[in-house]
């Protein structure tokens, strides 16, 4: 009776489980859902709004809706950075053990090896033939491989905000050049480029703390810096003008 009390009080704990992991599965797609909703009304509204002559309602507006991206791309900016310190710390502290055990497994061919040799002049081989397939075992235990596997999937995993927030640049550049505040726009975007920088730093950083790569990292480099080319092309071209 005390046996089948604790399979159902383990069942039934099991069951909660899975219903909070659900709830906050789904809080988390609702999460989302509301930023992409964001974005598309703003793109929505700006090309209803630009279909007749910007006066200065429509051009408040417009400062308006650029504000409201700002404060978009700040938000999935700082969960982005978030998400990457949760994720990588939590591979960090699982990686301990495994590379422990990968330095311990290291050192099994000059002991194989050795007790090859002493059990050749003792005469006993088929024991021989068993201890050889141990390197194999090390080589499967070898957590490099695996590790490489799971940040991959997990980085992978943010694709959403460094999208997101390239987004909100080129409509935000779209509604500074209707709102004729473009100039404005390449002007302060500056400070933006430099924290979305810090945080591609942050993940670079990070992976090579468990001696792995990301391959995403240098494609994010890329992006900030033809944002940062853009700007100063554009500043030097208002100064000249």
């Amino acid at each position: 009776m005390v046996a089948a009390a604790h399979i159902i009080a383990t069942a039934d704990l099991v069951h909660r489980i899975e219903q909070t992991r659900q709830g906050v599965n789904w809080l988390i797609t609702a999460r989302r859902t509301d930023q992409w909703a964001k974005i598309e009304g703003i793109f929505y509204a700006a090309r209803e709004l630009c279909t007749r002559p910007i006066d200065g309602e429509a051009q408040r507006e417009l400062w308006r809706m650029r504000h409201d991206l700002l404060e978009l791309r700040i938000v999935l900016r700082r969960e982005w950075q978030a998400k990457i310190e949760e994720t990588t710390a939590k591979l960090l502290q699982d990686n301990q053990p495994l590379r422990q055990l990968g330095e311990m497994l290291s050192g099994l061919p000059p002991i194989l090896q050795k007790s090859k040799d002493a059990l050749s002049r003792a005469g006993n081989l088929p024991p021989v033939k068993m201890l050889s397939g141990l390197p194999l075992i090390r080589d499967y235990l070898d957590p490099k491989q695996q590790k490489q596997k799971e940040i991959t999937q997990a980085l992978d995993q943010t694709l959403d905000y460094p999208f997101m927030i390239e987004l909100g640049w080129r409509l935000d550049h779209v509604l500074a050049v209707a709102n004729q505040t473009e100039q404005e726009f390449w002007g302060t975007i500056g400070d933006e480029l430099n924290a979305v920088a810090q945080v591609v730093q942050a993940i670079a950083e990070k992976v090579q703390q468990i001696e792995l790569q990301y391959w995403l990292v240098e494609p994010y480099n890329e992006l900030v810096e033809r944002y940062r080319q853009l700007s100063q092309h554009n500043s030097l071209a208002q100064h000249s003008a």
